[in-house]
């Protein structure tokens, strides 16, 4: 991702709590389904907004996400696909004249990764990648949720 790439302090925060996800599951990695987890975990964030307005919350996610190890730091980082998810939300967050990235920026990156975990989580939850890109490109349409009215999550 390029260095002009900035972070809100709420996306910066869900990042933290994606490898502290990961950590706790006892994952060797970083994936969209920490980040997913990370981003509900900001529950003053857009991203966690939209989540919960669909019935999600950390709690939930968190049941469909197998932990399968020791807890502890993964030391692999982040994957491909969250690597890729990270890098389309700083696409989204340009593409939509924001000038940081969010935490409804991540989400929009995770939806737009198909076939990852996250997205396979939320089918799981059972909300589509489709119906939570809706949802988070309608606040953008709302005055509230412009850059320069208030933070972006």
């Amino acid at each position: 991702m390029k260095n002009s790439a900035r972070f809100t302090e709420r996306a910066s925060g869900a990042i933290a709590a994606a490898r502290d996800a990961s950590a706790s599951l006892g994952h060797s990695y970083v994936g969209t389904e920490h980040l997913l987890l990370g981003v509900a975990a900001e529950t003053e964030g857009l991203g966690a907004r939209v989540l919960l307005s669909r019935g999600l919350d950390m709690l939930a996610l968190t049941r469909l996400v197998a932990g399968s190890g020791e807890p502890g730091a993964p030391e692999q980082g982040l994957t491909p696909n969250a690597r890729l998810a990270i890098e389309r939300a700083a696409e989204d967050a340009r593409r939509l004249g924001h000038g940081c990235i969010g935490t409804e920026h991540l989400l929009l990156g995770l939806v737009r990764t198909p076939d990852c975990a996250a997205a396979r989580t939320l089918a799981a939850a059972g909300s589509g990648p489709n119906e939570l890109y809706t949802d988070i490109m309608a606040l953008f349409g709302s005055p509230e949720s412009r850059p320069g009215r208030q933070e972006q999550g």
